[in-house]
């Protein structure tokens, strides 16, 4: 869950950079101001400037490279702060009662960096039409792909999940989910631990989200011909 945190949020500014919806005068302006001027935030952008010898000069021409940097660098520091927590809450963890996540926990060292990238995000990125247009887009190849997988695992008799048949239609569906997810089915259902349709939801959801972004949206497209 931490490492999801600091990834997905660090990852999506340095493709906001790239793509040039912003420059890093204008990140890291917003980042001192959602931050509150924090001490770590400012600490965490020297850095990044230092380590590519960045100038204000060159605030046209290396704005992809500084936000490299400066992404790896609030990576470290967030994964250092968390494993910390981790440390300090092990007993708690492994007794179901630490109540936090690990990278927002109120006292982790990092919080406040971590909070000011994803507050950069809702105000500067996710509301922008081409963000929106590409999230719609995402949303509607899920469903499509789920829709269509279910299919094949809400009706796929055990004895078909080993070697299934080409010849019919839920067959053939199945022979495009990993061999892996069948078998798990297959001992899911002989098992009976869980309700049936359960595993057979999760025979779907572990294949789709199993997926890239572009893989999903290539094969969302091949099977509807579009």
């Amino acid at each position: 869950e931490a490492c999801d945190d600091l990834v997905y949020c660090t990852g999506d500014l340095e493709d906001a950079v790239k793509k040039g919806l912003l420059t890093w005068e204008e990140l890291k302006a917003e980042l001192q101001e959602c931050s509150g001027r924090d001490r770590l935030v400012a600490q965490t952008i020297r850095k990044a400037e230092k380590k590519v010898d960045y100038k204000v000069s060159d605030r046209w021409t290396r704005n992809e490279e500084v936000t490299q940097a400066f992404r790896t660098h609030t990576m470290n520091t967030i994964k250092a702060a968390s494993l910390k927590r981790f440390q300090k809450n092990y007993e708690a963890i492994m007794e179901g009662e630490y109540r936090h996540e690990l990278a927002r926990d109120p006292d982790c060292e990092s919080v406040n960096l971590l909070n000011a990238c994803q507050a950069v995000l809702r105000r500067r990125i996710f509301p922008l039409q081409e963000v929106i247009q590409i999230e719609l887009m995402g949303r509607q190849v899920i469903h499509d792909l789920m829709d269509t997988f279910w299919e094949a695992a809400g009706t796929a008799q055990s004895s078909s999940l080993r070697e299934p048949d080409s010849r019919s239609f839920t067959g053939k569906l199945l022979r495009l989910v990993s061999k892996n997810y069948r078998l798990a089915l297959e001992r899911a259902l002989k098992e009976g631990y869980l309700p049936e349709c359960f595993c057979r939801l999760q025979l779907v959801t572990d294949q789709v989200s199993g997926m890239t972004d572009t893989f999903a949206c290539t094969l969302n497209h091949e099977l509807r011909n579009r």
